[in-house]
């Protein structure tokens, strides 16, 4: 006779799978930056730490030397109280950032309520901060004056009383105007004070249709412009009256 089958109960099996399913725990992420908005990943156990666990964990001690703040998605921040536990259960990792100072500056950044622990802010920093795409700018906010432009290179003073706002708009053009004649027919021409001759050569060429010949660019004066100059260098200013017309051969 050949040996009995042996059952196997599946119910078993699976309370067994269930009962080492329990003794994995979950790890919950965080991003951390000090100072800035240079993020590094941590996680934990916890799912709810308290302020002083997290920086205790990137060892940013004593933790009574800084305020923590939350980066929230909608790009508003969130002031953490380091005796409070921080929930990391929401949607997507969250991202934390730690100040070694006790105070915090507001600062209202194209409508997003920023919270920030340095006096001045980068100008790479608000650009991240509000979305700002290349081809635009970052103002402060001037109410009643002209705004002032925050250049990519600068930052923005967060002393003055009050809170700053600080908008978007397109970059301004930092070109002028100036005028080609050719042929005795005038036009207009963009130019900045960093391109070179050659490059508003080219453009005044296409703009009469690329006429034929060795042409140069001279200047009301007579005297011919260097095509490796910048227009800075070759000393044309606003609405100054370029000549587009053949090179003089001397000798010939």
């Amino acid at each position: 006779m050949g040996r009995p089958s042996k059952k196997v109960s599946l119910t078993m099996n699976t309370e067994d799978l269930q009962d080492d399913r329990t003794d994995v725990q979950e790890r919950y992420a965080y991003q951390l930056a000090v100072g800035d908005l240079a993020f590094r990943q941590f996680h934990t156990l916890d799912p709810a730490p308290a302020g002083v666990q997290i920086l205790a964990a990137a060892a940013l001690r004593p933790a009574s030397a800084y305020s923590l703040v939350a980066l929230l998605p909608s790009g508003d921040f969130e002031d953490i109280r380091l005796n409070e536990p921080y929930d990391l259960r929401g949607k997507g990792v969250e991202r934390l950032i730690a100040f070694q100072t006790d105070r915090l500056y507001r600062l209202d950044a194209n409508g997003a309520q920023v919270l920030w622990g340095v006096a001045s802010i980068p100008a790479t920093v608000l650009r991240e901060l509000t979305g700002a795409s290349p081809d635009q700018a970052i103002f402060l906010d001037v109410p009643g004056g002209q705004d002032r432009l925050i250049p990519d290179d600068g930052a923005l003073d967060l002393n003055p009383v009050g809170v700053e706002r600080v908008i978007l708009a397109p970059k301004p053009n930092p070109g002028f105007e100036v005028v080609v004649i050719y042929n005795g027919q005038p036009t207009t021409v963009r130019v900045t004070p960093h391109e070179l001759i050659q490059a508003v050569l080219d453009a005044a060429r296409a703009a009469f249709g690329h006429p034929p010949g060795e042409l140069a660019l001279f200047n009301e004066a007579g005297g011919e412009l260097n095509p490796g100059q910048t227009v800075q260098a070759a000393g044309v200013h606003p609405h100054d009256r370029l000549l587009l017309r053949p090179r003089v051969v001397q000798g010939g």
